[in-house]
């Protein structure tokens, strides 16, 4: 089972996230990570480590609101992908909040995308895990 633990600037594998998390997204779509540590003091937010056995395997950055939890960022460290780590995030994610409608944004397949091949691996990955289109692109 994996373990979660919120993130702070005093967490041991603070490096290891932010290395993560500016090679998970690009610039364009990063909000500063000192700005999602202050952020995630209040309530509402989570910012999460996920470890295995007391290995660091992936990020999560949750926005809760009444009855619905939005997935902002989630991310599985590059050695750590492909062993279904990104699932079982998934998971907890709904066994944290059962009752929740939990949302996430998922990248068109854009022909002209220079990263189309990976887009689409991510939207497999997020169908295969119950997620699905709401109707409506941006």
């Amino acid at each position: 089972m994996l373990t979660i633990q919120s993130v702070t600037k005093h967490t041991a594998d603070i490096g290891t996230i932010k290395e993560l998390f500016n090679s998970a997204f690009p610039e364009a779509e990063r909000i500063p990570i000192w700005f999602l540590l202050r952020k995630a003091r209040k309530e509402g937010i989570d910012f999460l480590a996920c470890c295995d056995q007391g290995s660091f395997v992936g990020m999560m950055y949750l926005i809760t609101r009444k009855d619905l939890t939005f997935i902002l960022y989630l991310a599985v460290g590059s050695g750590m992908r492909s062993k279904g780590y990104g699932s079982r995030m998934l998971e907890q994610v709904k066994a944290m909040y059962p009752h929740h409608r939990v949302i996430l944004n998922i990248e068109a397949p854009d022909d002209s995308a220079d990263n189309r091949v990976q887009r689409v691996k991510r939207r497999d990955f997020y169908f295969r895990n119950g997620f699905g289109p709401a109707g409506f692109t941006l």
